[in-house]
């Protein structure tokens, strides 16, 4: 049963210290007042219920830094390796919008197979991946 008052079986919006509003849906469990399970009368977690986690840490922040790190000096030796040593001729630019391309697509897809609710989700829950991207696009910040 769901009710909009967020009591078990029902919907209950709770705000994220950012200011984000998560809707989350309970199920009731089928069990009687009479049951002797333990669980008997407890609302249900439903798999794709996602809970704000608070800001990202330290150690993931460092991460994804030193990945950075280690893409952009693996580029510029592998390009620097092969119009020195290797004598080919390309046009830098060009690889650059290749690697660009490549991480747009990856993005895309990560967006794609996301399993989380999207804030940019209609009334069932769901968003097409087009009104993803767009919200995405819209609310990123600049760098």
């Amino acid at each position: 049963a769901m009710s909009k008052t967020g009591s078990p079986g029902g919907p209950a919006a709770q705000k994220s210290p950012a200011g984000h509003h998560k809707m989350m849906l309970t199920v009731s469990t089928a069990a009687s007042s009479a049951s002797s399970s333990p669980l008997a009368g407890r609302a249900k977690r439903l798999p794709s219920e996602v809970f704000y986690a608070g800001p990202p840490s330290l150690a993931l922040k460092l991460s994804v830094l030193f990945l950075l790190l280690c893409q952009n000096t693996t580029y510029t030796l592998v390009r620097r390796y092969s119009m020195a040593s290797l004598r080919e001729r390309y046009d830098p630019q060009e690889v650059l919008l290749v690697g660009e391309v490549f991480k747009l697509v990856f993005s895309v897809a990560m967006a794609r197979c996301d399993p989380a609710p999207s804030d940019a989700a209609g009334p069932d829950g769901t968003a097409p991946l087009a009104a993803r991207l767009a919200y995405l696009a819209r609310h990123s910040r600049k760098m």
